[in-house]
C-alpha cells in the first residue's frame, strides 16, 4: 500500500527524496517521515523461536523485546527509536528521533490497547485507531481512508487496499520469505541467505508502513501478518517516476548477539547512476 501520508509525488526532486526514504526506512533509518510508504508482511514460521508464539490477544510476550535501534549513515544522518512496553509486553511508546543535512526531528507515537482495537496517538496531536480480529490489524481509519488489509490462509499479508487509488500493494510470498512488493508506481525483489536463530526480522516494518505503524509492528509483526526470521541479503527498487525509470539495491551483511538475536545490520546502497552510500543499523533486545 501507498500512503505516502497524505501526499502525492508530484516532482522529480521530491520523487528523489522518496528513493532515499525507502533505503533509509529498510535499515531502520527513516529521515523525514512525511513520503514514506505503506505496505505488510510475513509472519512467524517453524523455524522461529518455538517459545515465541502469540499469548496475549495475538501479541507474542515471550522471548526478549526490541527496545532500541540506532541508526547511522556514512554522511552522518541518522535515526534513533526506542520502545517501551507495558506490564502485559505490548508497545505502548515509541521515539524515533531523525537528523539529515542538519535538520533534526523527534517524533513520538503512543499506543493504547483496547479488546480489539489499537488507539494510535501521534505527538500527541493526531490519532487514529486499528481494528483487531483475531490477532490480526483488519482496518485503519488514518486519514479516513478505510484502508483494509487481506491475509492469506497462513495469516500473511497479502494485499492493502483503501477508498484512494493510489492507496493499494500486494505482496507475493515464498514460504516465509517476502520476495516481492508491488505498490502504486514502485516494484521491489529481495533475495535470501540467511536466517536469525532467535527473534526476528523488523525492518519488513519500515519497508511496508507509515511511520507510526512502522513503530508498532517493528515491536509487534506478528498482528499484522509480518513476522519472521528469514533475513535479506538485498533488495532491490525499481521505480518510475517523472525521470524516467530508476533503480536501488541494497546488500546486507549481519551479525548476531550470542543468543542469536540480529545485533547489528550493515547496508550498501547502489544506485541506477552507480553512487553507493553505507549504512550502520545496531539494534537492542531485553
Amino acid at each position: 500500500m501507498s500512503f505516502y501520508n497524505g501526499f502525492l509525488l508530484e516532482t522529480k526532486e521530491q520523487k528523489q527524496i522518496q528513493l532515499k526514504m525507502k533505503t533509509f526506512r529498510f535499515i531502520g533509518m527513516a529521515l523525514f517521515a512525511v513520503l514514506m510508504c505503506v505496505n505488510f508482511a510475513a509472519c512467524s514460521s517453524s523455524d522461529d523461536d518455538p517459545t515465541e508464539e502469540p499469548e496475549e490477544g495475538g501479541v507474542v510476550v515471550s522471548g526478549k523485546k526490541l527496545t532500541k535501534i540506532v541508526g547511522t549513515s556514512g554522511n552522518g544522518d541518522s535515526e534513533n527509536y526506542t520502545f517501551k512496553y507495558d506490564d502485559k509486553g505490548r508497545l505502548i511508546e515509541a521515539t524515533a528521533s531523525y537528523e539529515e543535512d542538519g535538520y533534526k526531528d523527534t517524533e513520538t507515537y503512543q499506543f493504547t490497547w483496547g479488546d480489539d482495537a489499537i488507539k494510535v496517538v501521534i505527538n500527541p496531536t493526531y490519532d487514529y485507531t486499528l481494528t483487531l480480529n483475531n490477532g490480526l490489524v483488519r482496518n485503519s481509519n488514518l486519514d479516513n481512508e478505510d484502508g483494509v488489509f487481506t491475509y492469506n490462509n497462513s495469516n500473511r499479508f497479502i494485499k492493502y487496499s483503501s477508498k484512494s487509488k493510489y492507496e493499494t500493494c500486494s505482496v507475493i510470498w515464498d514460504g516465509d520469505k517476502l520476495v516481492s512488493i508491488s505498490e502504486y508506481d514502485d516494484d521491489a525483489t529481495l533475495t535470501y541467505g540467511t536466517s536469525c536463530k532467535k527473534g526476528y526480522f523488523p525492518f519488513v516494518a519500515t519497508m511496508l508502513a507509515n511511520d507510526a505503524d512502522a513503530a508498532l509492528f517493528m515491536a509487534h509483526p506478528e498482528i499484522a501478518g509480518m513476522r519472521t526470521n528469514q533475513l535479506p541479503t538485498s533488495i532491490t527498487w525499481i521505480y518510475d517516476g517523472y525521470g524516467g525509470t530508476k533503480s536501488e539495491t541494497t546488500t546486507m551483511e549481519y551479525e548476531f548477539d550470542k543468543e542469536g538475536y540480529i545485533s547489528k545490520i550493515v547496508g550498501k546502497v547502489t544506485d541506477s547512476d552507480g553512487s553507493t552510500e553505507t549504512y550502520t543499523c545496531t539494534l537492542t533486545w531485553e
